[in-house]
């Protein structure tokens, strides 16, 4: 697996988990609520953002805790949901004001905040991580004398940026044990800090967590009746936790190979593909891992299937990855013809 990037562990999503109680909605969403209290205008901002968070509209999710601190502008939790919009919304002025909210909280002890405090820093951290390339490529212009050392300066300010998002997802994770994001985090983070003993380690903690969370809604899928609403939802949870524990051992696999443990980064792979038997980059991945243990069949074996999946694809012909493919399989024939 050559030229893997840290960043890599950036691209780690979480499930379609609202951390807002999501909730049924009429379609007078928008409408403006006469005749209200002002406690119950603001349970429908309230009902309303956690409805389009579901959705993912952030501009809307925005826009439904804007009305609520214009009757309210101390209302914290409207104050976290305008924060969290912004940093979903994902631009890097969107990031710093999502930063900029979240500083004026007094809330501490809130797991949801220090979560989502630790991946506006994570992004931000990204973002000049991917300036100091762009500066050290040449593709962004500089006014410093010495490009190569503006772009070091940037990726040590990436890592700054990086271990204060690691202490707010710490903190997360301790005020709300085995929750989800905070530790899908720390891999993350850890991954991104070149750590990768602590990313291994928080790894598996979010396989057990993402596991104690699929036996939660299996058993309560067996033992209620539930509606067919309730269903859909537990189903489509439960897709949204196997999409992270693939990516979650994707990134695992990585780690390995870095260390230079290929068994081990195999075992994961060979997981990933029983999780997903039509995921491409798991065979490629695998056919790499199984290469460097000289274990050339089944390398061949696993290219060969990436390369069945990848025809299926427009472009394949011109894909730089599919002429890689084609050179490893080429190097397993001979690495077979010489083994013997």
């Amino acid at each position: 697996m050559p030229q893997l990037r840290p960043r890599t562990f950036s691209r780690i999503v979480l499930p379609a988990v609202a951390v807002l109680a999501a909730a049924c909605a009429s379609n007078e969403r928008d409408e403006d609520p006469l005749g209200m209290t002002r406690e119950e205008r603001l349970g429908l901002y309230l009902e309303n953002a956690a409805y389009y968070l579901e959705l993912g509209d952030y501009d809307r999710m925005i826009f439904q805790a804007e009305k609520g601190l214009a009757l309210d502008p101390s209302n914290e939790r409207f104050l976290f949901i305008y924060a969290r919009g912004y940093l979903l919304r994902g631009s890097a002025s969107d990031i710093q004001r999502a930063l900029d909210t979240l500083e004026s909280l007094d809330v501490q002890d809130d797991w949801r905040v220090q979560s989502t405090w630790a991946m506006a820093l994570e992004r931000k951290g990204v973002l000049y991580d991917e300036a100091a390339d762009a500066v050290r490529t040449g593709e962004r212009a500089t006014e410093a004398a010495d490009p190569i050392a503006r772009a070091r300066e940037l990726r040590d300010e990436a890592g700054v940026f990086w271990e204060e998002s690691k202490q707010h997802f710490l903190q997360s994770a301790e005020l709300r044990s085995g929750e989800i994001e905070p530790l899908n985090g720390l891999v993350r983070v850890s991954g991104l800090l070149g750590e990768y003993d602590e990313c291994v380690r928080w790894s598996n903690e979010l396989l057990s967590s993402i596991d104690s969370a699929q036996r939660l809604i299996e058993d309560e899928l067996r033992a209620a009746e539930a509606n067919a609403d309730a269903e859909e939802r537990a189903f489509r949870d439960l897709r949204a936790f196997r999409d992270l524990e693939i990516k979650t051992r994707l990134a695992l696999a990585e780690v390995h190979y870095r260390r230079d443990d290929f068994v081990s980064a195999a075992d994961e792979l060979d997981l990933v593909t029983v999780l997903d038997p039509e995921l491409e980059q798991a065979y490629s991945q695998r056919a790499q891992v199984l290469f460097e243990l000289g274990e050339f069949r089944r390398a061949k074996d696993s290219i060969q299937r990436y390369l069945e999946l990848r025809s299926l694809r427009d472009g394949a012909e011109s894909d730089p990855a599919v002429r890689r493919a084609f050179e490893l399989s080429d190097a397993c024939d001979l690495a077979i013809e010489r083994k013997g």
